[in-house]
């Protein structure tokens, strides 16, 4: 409840309950497909989540305060229910990718968080293989 002793006016606040975050993400590339896949625990139970929300991170900002900060801006990349513990997409550009999975219910998102880290790299082509010895290869 907050009250102002100065006007005399009262209004009653809902309490929000916000969910506990996944217990672990993982992931990987597979051409320009990125898979990912993560676990969620409801401990202690109780707290109902409607679902996760998969993010990507778009920017790193340094701020030059004392000391610095950093701030992560995130892309909101897939909605999806609170049965669904996988998800693949692509095409996804080559090179190193963050992503972010969020449990989310009527209070908001979830705070604590798991970053991932996939790497999609590109399929070398006209490699040709020069054999050195019994155990090891040159590639050109």
């Amino acid at each position: 409840m907050i009250h102002d002793y100065f006007s005399g006016w009262t209004t009653e606040v809902p309490l929000k309950t916000f969910p506990k975050g996944v217990n672990s993400i993982s992931g990987y590339a597979q051409g320009n497909t990125i898979n990912l896949t993560w676990i969620y625990i409801d401990y202690p139970s109780g707290t109902t989540i409607l679902g996760f929300k998969i993010y990507e991170v778009i920017k790193f900002i340094t701020l030059p305060a004392m000391p610095p900060i950093t701030i992560t801006i995130y892309e909101l990349k897939f909605t999806l229910s609170n049965s669904t513990f996988n998800k693949s997409f692509s095409p996804v550009s080559y090179g190193s990718h963050v992503y972010l999975v969020k449990t989310y219910n009527s209070g908001g998102d979830s705070f604590d968080n798991i970053n991932l880290t996939v790497y999609v790299l590109k399929t070398p082509t006209n490699l040709t293989a020069t054999p050195l010895s019994s155990n090891s290869i040159r590639l050109n």
